[in-house]
């Protein structure tokens, strides 16, 4: 627009400017490193946080949220020292990554539990509205031993010895 004053003409202009933020955007992932195991080993989870945007994201954590009976917790392993260890006041296990999280990256750590019984047995983790879960089959090791005989009667100093089957 321009209007006129008594000594010059002005062009005014006028723009819209929107400013659009990027969101947050963020995936979390429980891969079992050993998804078959012998009864009383134990078994490692990795535990990946990723954030799948381009923005920085503060305040990440993740939360052993329940296991089944047949697991029972054990320790964790991080590896390059970036989280910090809680319980919360619901007794689960949290850990808060050290600093922020930068834009299309990850950050993973281990939980180590051990196994109890035999089963299939699964572990749920969360980390606000994302849940993630995964199984673990504990099998009992078995080995049964028959001995046969492929010659049941042999002579032991001029002696019949017998050998039964089974």
């Amino acid at each position: 627009r321009s209007f006129r004053s008594s000594s010059t003409y002005q062009t005014l202009i006028g723009y819209k400017k929107t400013i659009t933020e990027n969101p947050i955007s963020y995936e979390i992932q429980k891969v079992t490193k050993t998804p078959e195991v012998m009864l009383n080993d134990q078994v490692q989870f990795e535990l990946l946080y990723k954030n799948t945007g381009k923005r920085s994201i503060d305040n990440v954590y993740i939360v052993v949220d329940k296991w089944d009976d047949g697991l029972v917790y054990d320790s964790f392993i991080d590896e390059n020292n970036i989280w910090t260890h809680s319980i919360n006041n619901q007794g689960k296990h949290v850990w808060t990554l050290k600093g922020n999280l930068a834009g299309y990256s990850t950050q993973s750590l281990y939980v180590v539990f051990n196994t109890t019984k035999v089963g299939t047995f699964t572990n749920y983790i969360t980390s606000g509205d994302k849940t993630a879960k995964n199984d673990t089959k504990v099998i009992k090791p078995g080995m049964d031993v028959n001995k046969v005989s492929l010659t049941p009667e042999v002579y032991v100093d001029g002696e019949k010895q017998v050998y039964k089957n089974g």
